[in-house]
């Protein structure tokens, strides 16, 4: 039995046989989410898939948890796959910054070695854009201080 809710989703972290249900907080709030119970076949999404979604939703706990014990070489990778979802294509960084999640953001920052300027195609307004950088995005969304990190973090403003 499924309880839908407006802004929750639980990712499955499947590791090994077993599948964790990673819950999630809004770290801005402190707020516990209310969670959908999903169980996630494994062959069903790529890693890449999982990071995206993760991502995309602003779980920063899911994305910590999916990314902990990948060898670095593969976290590298993974970082710069870009996902087909929805009509946009782009790596985790990117699809974070269009969605206004300032803790992905961060995290990915602090923690790995990310390309700030790599890029995506993204929609706004039903329009789709191509070659939009992580930076691009955050400023069309009007999302300032992710903007303000990603200048802080040497983002390229010619672009």
């Amino acid at each position: 039995h499924t309880h839908t809710h407006a802004h929750s989703h639980t990712v499955a972290v499947v590791m090994g046989d077993f599948i964790n249900l990673v819950g999630d907080t809004d770290v801005t709030s402190g707020d516990t989410l209310c969670l959908d119970y999903v169980f996630v076949d494994p062959d069903a999404l790529s890693l890449p898939q999982l990071l995206f979604h993760a991502a995309r939703t602003g779980k920063v706990l899911t994305l910590s948890a999916l990314l902990q014990h990948q060898p670095d070489a593969e976290v590298t990778q993974h970082l710069i796959t870009v996902v087909t979802h929805g009509g946009e294509e782009a790596p985790p960084l990117v699809i974070a910054a269009r969605y206004g999640h300032r803790n992905i953001v961060e995290f990915l920052l602090d923690n790995y070695t990310v390309d700030v300027d790599q890029s995506g195609t993204v929609k706004v307004d039903d329009i789709q854009h191509e070659g939009a950088t992580a930076l691009w995005c955050a400023a069309g969304g009007g999302h300032f201080d992710i903007v303000t990190l990603l200048v802080d973090r040497g983002a390229c403003v010619d672009r």
